[in-house]
């Protein structure tokens, strides 16, 4: 039986709705787009876990695979979830609210990538974002959990719907081309002080958006 599924295996798929896995089934590779509604398992898969139609290891400590044209506008990350893999939400066409546990530490590399989402309830200590992990979403409203130190390079890349963030005191450095065509972005609101802000590491390249942009300090206010 099939064993494993290669790299971009449904890329082309744009007709197909369900994935159904086999129990022979001990590897997914990574993959550039999926237009399932659902994803099934079959029984004595010992690899995969299914649940709500979401794809999780084994151990369902990693979520793998949200389907792209699920209907849900909203999704809860189950309990004991720890990492959100790279491209788990690529493309999603309805989701629009995702929450994410206290257990989840950390979010790899475009995630959420041309995703429909427009608002991350990030739970307390998610401590990695990696680069790209939110580019070209939906996203309106952003505010970045207090325990992340790095602001990965082209993290909000294409963003053109977001109007806030919020950047927390912890943050040390900033990668390149974070707010690139962030257009609607006029002003970031970093939760530490003036000092903080001038001692974090950043682009060097002046023009750089998270160089020119205006960027208010302090609490938030109630």
């Amino acid at each position: 039986g099939i064993t494993n599924i290669p790299w971009a295996s449904f890329y082309d798929l744009f007709n197909a709705v369900s994935l159904s896995i086999p129990s022979t089934v001990a590897s997914i590779d990574e993959y550039g787009n999926n237009s399932f509604i659902e994803i099934k398992l079959a029984d004595g898969n010992n690899y995969y876990s299914v649940v709500d139609d979401v794809l999780l290891n084994y151990d369902k400590t990693e979520l793998i695979m949200y389907p792209a044209k699920k209907v849900d506008e909203t999704y809860t990350v189950p309990d004991g979830v720890t990492i959100l893999s790279s491209y788990a939400f690529y493309l999603s066409e309805n989701l629009k609210t995702v929450n994410i546990s206290d257990d989840v530490t950390t979010i790899k590399g475009s995630c959420f990538e041309y995703s429909s989402v427009e608002n991350i309830n990030f739970g307390k200590n998610v401590e990695v974002i990696e680069s790209n992990a939110l580019a070209d979403a939906g996203l309106k409203t952003v505010v970045l959990p207090e325990k992340l130190t790095e602001i990965s390079w082209s993290l909000f890349y294409g963003c053109n719907s977001l109007e806030n963030l919020v950047i927390g005191s912890n943050v040390t450095k900033i990668g390149k081309y974070v707010l690139d065509y962030c257009y609607e972005l006029k002003t970031v609101h970093f939760l530490g002080t003036e000092e903080q802000w001038q001692a974090i590491t950043k682009p060097d390249d002046s023009e750089d958006a998270i160089n020119t942009i205006e960027v208010h300090f302090g609490a938030l206010e109630e």
